[in-house]
């Protein structure tokens, strides 16, 4: 069950990281802030609805198995977020986009 959750947690931050990039982004590191900030945003949303359904529906996730999926989600998460926000944005440049 952990694991599903911060695999849906890496599909929104890719596509999430993509519209940024794609509609915000004007230049390099502007695009990899945006990526950056929203893998932050998105394992911390990530760990917040784990403790939440743990609170809420005793013994239905592990704990320890939440907080080990939210390291490696912030480890992974931001280049993940980075990479295709920078990816977006030099494909808004080839299409005249900005």
């Amino acid at each position: 069950m952990e694991s599903i959750g911060a695999g849906i947690s890496v599909v929104v931050v890719f596509i999430v990281s993509f519209a940024a990039g794609y509609a915000w982004a004007p230049a390099r590191h502007w695009a990899f802030a945006l990526g950056v900030i929203i893998g932050v945003f998105f394992a911390g949303v990530y760990m917040l609805v784990g403790a939440a359904a743990g609170t809420l529906m005793p013994k239905t996730l592990e704990g320890r198995s939440v907080g080990i999926h939210f390291m490696i989600l912030l480890i992974v998460l931001p280049p993940v977020g980075a990479v295709t926000a920078e990816i977006a944005r030099r494909y808004a440049m080839s299409r005249n986009r900005l």
